[in-house]
């Protein structure tokens, strides 16, 4: 794997809280002006170690990368304050790309420098090292630095002969007495090959309320595994699974002991205060946690994370449906219909949404999920005319009750928008398309279409197991959590601390069981892309503008011919009303009535 500086966004104020600095973007020099010595801006890098030292990891990284992005092309850098960089970027776990900063130190650095890159580059694997050692090839004493610890990788992970050529260039060249030495052990044979698999722990309860939900997240992460070995024959993984007893006391413990047992990360615990106990007794902040279903990730310390998410997810379809209705269909007078239990925050992100792209949210209706019938709320909004309508649900039988009467009450001809309970596959196979079809969802997951990284994982596990696919979510999110720290476990060599975490710091487009996970740097979490869809013929499909303005108008004539066709009913009621009662005047006049008995008495 060759190892480059990726291009970093740079912080805008207030993305990552605050007290956030952007360092100025410039055009990078070239020519005699590229020559010059120049330093990083001192005043976003003490502000960086600030917020590192304040317990702001997250927005510590952004102001690093940052700086990397703006500077580290520039040559005639000063030493002092690349290390200063660089270490601040181990301090993060990105040990790499301190590496590739103290790599590219010009000139013949000094030993703070070459001690510093020894450190960062004992922890890297050997694809890492690899990568950096054409940045390295510039200075005789930086590169032995790099081909040593590359030597004793090699020689650890069992490749021999590559181990000793790699040695034999640290010996010839020239290296300093420690490289030297390091060598001089490898070409002696005194490195032992080390045939440790790599181990991920597992924090999920065996026993106790929550055992069931741990057995069907071990069989996730167990089927994550077989397919990883799969796939790579020749990569060595131990799961080692320790029992919290459904306890949120005892993880932190649980943690310390497989960091001691040399685990490369972590799946589990499931709860969020376990999770954050567990997350705060690490030794390494390079080791990585990932909990599939702790219901919060705002918050959590670096290099945590948690696979739920329901209330962001919540408020990212809003904000999705919104945009896309907005700039795609230029709608712009909306209305909510929304369950009691409805998190305040996506109503509020929907509003923001429509109303900064020039929109109007005309009127919010709640409803109760327990009635049978919303004509109440339903036929309120439909009388303020909105041209499209987001209906949130809390679960798919809502959906299927709710979805006919929106015809029935008034928004037949509506542009309906929900979230993901209207892509769940119950309600795309049951429900009738003059009810579903043209409504637009927004959804992380596709769990209907075949060839969706659903449909994969769940042919799998049926494969596997021999069994049906549990009607639920945990399989699938511990499968997601183990196969996150596989992705980045080395293909070559030994897995070293800390290199979880730098690839996880990268991902993007990782397509899981449960959607398609990307890192988000604003917010130091994993983030599931959210897509808009549109139901047609019991299929979730991309929409198409033209085809829904179509139908909305269309059915709009629909509608309104309706309309006129019921005043034309009511109308001729009244007239037959009319006639028979003529009728009725004409057959019985009112003279021919016969005579009442006074009130009080009788005839």
């Amino acid at each position: 794997m060759r190892l480059a500086l990726l291009p970093i966004l740079v912080l805008t104020a207030g993305c990552a809280g605050s007290h956030a600095y952007a360092p100025a973007a410039e055009a990078f020099p070239s020519g005699e002006e590229a020559a010059k010595p120049r330093s990083v801006d001192e005043a976003a890098l003490e502000w960086a170690e600030e917020a590192l030292e304040d317990g702001r990891p997250v927005e510590a990284a952004w102001i690093a990368d940052s700086l990397v992005s703006i500077w580290a092309p520039v040559s005639g850098l000063d030493e002092g304050t690349i290390r200063r960089l660089a270490r601040l970027h181990m301090e993060l776990a990105e040990d790499a790309r301190a590496a590739v900063l103290l790599a590219a130190v010009p000139g013949r650095p000094g030993g703070r420098t070459l001690s510093l890159l020894r450190e960062a580059t004992s922890r890297l694997s050997q694809e890492e090292l690899e990568g950096i050692v054409p940045l390295a090839d510039h200075s005789g004493r930086v590169l032995a630095v790099v081909l040593a610890e590359l030597a004793y990788a090699l020689a650890q992970a069992g490749q021999t002969d590559s181990a000793m050529i790699v040695a034999r260039r640290v010996v010839e060249g020239d290296a300093e007495r420690e490289e030297r030495r390091t060598a001089g052990r490898v070409l002696d044979g005194k490195v032992e090959a080390n045939g440790t698999p790599a181990k991920i722990g597992l924090i999920l309860p065996g026993t106790g309320r929550f055992a069931a939900v741990g057995a069907q997240l071990l069989e996730g992460a167990l089927l994550a595994v077989a397919e990883r070995r799969r796939l790579a024959p020749d990569l060595e993984v131990e799961l080692v699974v320790v029992d919290d007893s459904s306890r949120t006391d005892i993880g932190a413990d649980l943690l310390r002991e497989l960091e001691e047992g040399g685990v490369v990360g972590v799946v589990g615990p499931i709860r969020s205060e376990a999770l954050l106990a567990v997350a705060g007794a690490r030794r390494s902040a390079g080791l990585v946690i990932v909990s599939p279903t702790a219901s919060e990730d705002a918050g959590l310390p670096f290099n945590s994370y948690s696979l739920w998410q329901r209330e962001r997810r919540d408020t990212e379809a809003a904000v999705r449906l919104a945009e896309w209705m907005t700039s795609e269909l230029r709608l712009t007078r909306f209305g909510i219909l929304y369950p009691h239990s409805a998190d305040v925050g996506s109503l509020q992100a929907f509003q923001e949404t429509v109303e900064e792209s020039g929109g109007v949210l005309i009127g919010a209706f709640p409803y109760d999920s327990d009635s049978t019938t919303f004509e109440a709320p339903i036929s309120a909004l439909g009388q303020l005319e909105p041209e499209g309508v987001l209906v949130l649900a809390d679960n798919p039988r809502t959906v299927l009750q709710i979805a006919p009467q929106l015809v029935y009450y008034g928004l037949r001809s509506k542009i309906i928008s929900g979230g993901a309970n209207w892509s769940d596959p119950e309600v795309v196979r049951r429900l009738d398309p003059s009810y579903a079809d043209f409504r637009l969802v927004a959804t992380y997951l596709d769990r209907v279409n075949p060839g969706t990284g659903w449909m994969r994982f769940k042919n799998s596990y049926e494969a596997e197991y021999r069994k049906a696919l549990p009607d639920n979510m945990f399989v699938a999110l511990g499968y997601d959590a183990t196969g996150l720290i596989l992705q980045h476990l080395p293909r070559r060599g030994l897995a070293r601390p800390g290199g979880v975490a730098r690839g996880i710091h990268r991902l993007q487009d990782y397509l899981g069981a449960t959607g398609t996970l990307s890192y988000d740097r604003r917010t130091g979490t994993l983030a599931r892309r959210v897509e808009v869809k549109m139901l047609l013929e019991h299929r979730l499909r991309d929409p198409d503008v033209d085809s829904i303005l179509a139908w909305a108008e269309q059915t709009k004539r629909l509608e309104e011919y309706l309309e006129e066709l019921e005043e034309e009913r009511e109308k001729a009621k009244e007239e037959a009303e009319e006639r028979r009662r003529r009728e009725r005047l004409r057959t019985d006049p009112p003279g021919d009535e016969p005579p009442r008995a006074p009130e009080g008495g009788t005839s």
